[in-house]
């Protein structure tokens, strides 16, 4: 059968052929397939969705034939009641599965959609989609800035650091942008004729994003040497530093990742604090293969010692509530003396030290180290370089000013004793913080 191009069939009196699906040519040259219904007075109608193979289209076809036999429905009335009625919610959850296949991030995405965007424009007809709908939402992630910035840079309900303002609008037009363009498959192109809405929107206020602390090794020996620190703690403050993980990543480590013969550890898996739900780590490019450090070997090897390949490497970790693990890590280091007044107070440009920090500490010690910026974002599982030298500014020509990086552990913490996590101590220690 020949074809024209611009979406229509080609015949030789430019009519729709008989048969159950029709073969198409798109502008760009792109063949696909459609499946007909049978109309009244022998006329025949053309069902939205396209698809690359003749099979899926007759499938769907001979589906929809055997629901308006059935039903005894007008097609033409319901097909396009569902297409031009389906709710920006509905739409999402579709836009939702397809995404997955793409980035690991989707379950944050759709928390912020449900929490920030939803209330808006969830229950609307997404081909109903105003310029005005979206300006609503950009105007109300501005006011919870402000809000945030009014109370001092406290999170509340109600509130959002500018960041993660930007983030919830990076949630926004990213969706429509595939319901608008070619960007993604055509089943999700529901929004071609009306175009984009969020086009031409300026995003929300971008306030100036506070920076976090990092722990010098000079700091971080005083911390690890001190016997008053339980010792499962401190396991987790060195492996999570030394592998510079992230928080919901050292949550999932388990003793089959570790890769000792290689010197390397897998990390493939994170937990996801919000859902409760351990997920892929935050983007594709998280999950990666980490080169671990001399110096931290014996402790792993120790850990792994005798342990199941599906336990965790630091059981403290999953054991203690995110919420709490900022005010432990700070009252651990006001315990080894770690003269550090900035770390304790929240000031207009830096966060007070949490555990997250323990990460940014680690990948901050390897441009200490002097290791190439390429192998630090690719094994610290950033998605642009840009990431990376951040931290690497942040020691431009100090090295040698605060101590070694990646240190030697003290003997006590790498050697087997009845102290150990994989004794009678360390798991009394997990059961009293559970």
């Amino acid at each position: 059968m020949t074809t024209k191009k611009g979406g229509r069939p080609a015949t030789h009196d430019d009519k729709p052929t008989r048969g159950t699906v029709q073969k198409f040519t798109d502008a760009q040259g792109h063949v696909y397939w459609r499946a007909r219904l049978p109309l009244r007075h022998g006329k025949r109608m053309w069902l939205p969705p396209h698809f690359d193979r003749k099979e899926r289209a007759e499938e769907y076809g001979a589906e929809k034939n055997a629901e308006a036999e059935k039903r005894n429905f007008n097609p033409k009335a319901e097909v396009v009641a569902k297409i031009a009625g389906e709710t920006c919610n509905a739409w999402y959850e579709r836009f939702k599965t397809y995404r997955r296949k793409e980035v690991g991030s989707v379950d944050d995405d759709a928390w912020r959609w449900a929490k920030w965007i939803a209330p808006y424009i969830g229950t609307k007809a997404i081909v109903s989609i105003t310029p005005d709908n979206i300006e609503d939402i950009r105007d109300a992630l501005t006011a919870a800035v402000l809000a945030y910035e009014a109370s001092s840079n406290v999170q509340e309900d109600g509130r959002l650091a500018p960041k993660t303002a930007q983030n919830v609008w990076a949630a926004l037009t990213t969706p429509f942008k595939y319901a608008s363009t070619r960007k993604g498959p055509r089943e999700l192109r529901v929004r071609e004729t009306q175009g984009n809405p969020c086009l031409g929107i300026p995003p929300p206020r971008d306030g100036t994003s506070k920076r976090r602390h990092w722990v010098r090794p000079d700091q971080f020996v005083k911390l690890i040497a001190r016997e008053d620190v339980p010792q499962l703690w401190r396991e987790a403050y060195a492996v999570c530093l030394y592998l510079h993980l992230r928080p919901g990543e050292i949550h999932e480590l388990r003793v089959k990742d570790l890769d000792l013969a290689a010197g390397e550890v897998q990390i493939s898996r994170a937990f996801d604090e919000r859902t409760k739900t351990i997920t892929t780590p935050k983007s594709n490019e998280g999950i990666r293969p980490v080169t671990v450090p001399a110096t931290l070997l014996p402790l792993l090897k120790r850990i792994a010692l005798g342990r199941d390949g599906d336990e965790r490497v630091c059981p403290i970790v999953a054991a203690t509530p995110e919420k709490s693990r900022a005010g432990i890590f700070r009252e651990h280091l006001s315990v080894a003396d770690v003269d550090a007044p900035a770390f304790f107070v929240e000031t207009p440009t830096h966060l007070m030290i949490d555990f997250r920090s323990l990460r940014d500490s680690g990948i901050t010690w390897r441009f200490l180290a002097e290791h190439r910026a390429e192998v630090v974002q690719r094994e610290a599982g950033h998605e642009h370089i840009s990431t990376t030298l951040g931290y690497a500014k942040e020691v431009q020509d100090k090295r040698g000013r605060y101590g070694e990086p990646f240190p030697m552990l003290p003997a006590a913490l790498v050697e087997s004793s009845n102290e150990s996590s994989n004794g009678e101590g360390g798991a009394s220690q997990v059961a009293r913080i559970k």
